[in-house]
């Protein structure tokens, strides 16, 4: 009922607006590519899941008036614990991830694997990251327990560019990234990052 609702779908626009919104994953799915735009309005939570877009298509959080999204998730599996993700499961090799307007995020993912390889990601895109005008991201990813190098544990991990334009706060935390050779990154871009603000 779009007068009366938690979560309200238009797909004549390919937007999702939540309101109130307390519960599991959110995944676009389907045959063929689909954007999303995520409109936040009041408080959001996703509780152990994520918002994914697993069709190749573009994910883009806003909001006009300061609504928002928290993300949480502990893992312990085979799977990688994301917050926000286009395509890392997938065969697909497009997928940008946008947050703006006045959108405020809140990740927090933890893989408490022993297999010392986890990975946890804050926001994983399969092209280009923008967090801008603005919005505000708040992060935290930790792999307590992994043991191997390469940057298992990322804030913002873009397969192409990561660009930070925004009025708003920035905290990114992936101190908790294991023992002996465990890292991190904060900001991950296979190409470039362009930290304006």
């Amino acid at each position: 009922n779009e007068g009366d609702y938690i979560a309200h779908y238009n797909p004549a626009t390919g937007t999702l607006t939540l309101n109130g919104y307390s519960g599991g994953s959110i995944s676009v799915g389907g045959v063929g590519r689909t954007d999303i735009t995520v409109v936040l309005e009041g408080t959001n939570i996703i509780n152990d899941g994520s918002l994914e877009n697993a069709v190749g298509g573009d994910i883009t959080v806003t909001s006009s008036d300061g609504g928002t999204l928290s993300i949480t998730r502990t893992l312990s599996g085979s799977n990688d614990a994301i917050g926000i993700e286009t395509g890392l499961a997938s065969s697909y090799t497009t997928g940008n991830v946008t947050i703006k307007g006045n959108a405020k995020v809140t990740i927090n993912m933890t893989h408490n694997g022993t297999s010392t390889y986890e990975k946890a990601y804050g926001i994983f895109a399969k092209e280009n990251i923008t967090i801008s005008e603005n919005a505000s991201v708040d992060i935290t990813c930790a792999t307590p327990n992994n043991t191997t190098g390469g940057g298992n544990c990322n804030g913002l991990y873009a397969a192409k560019d990561v660009t930070i334009d925004t009025n708003g706060t920035i905290k990114i935390d992936v101190t908790k990234a294991g023992k002996d050779d465990g890292y991190s990154f904060g900001v991950y871009p296979m190409g470039t990052a362009t930290l304006t603000k």
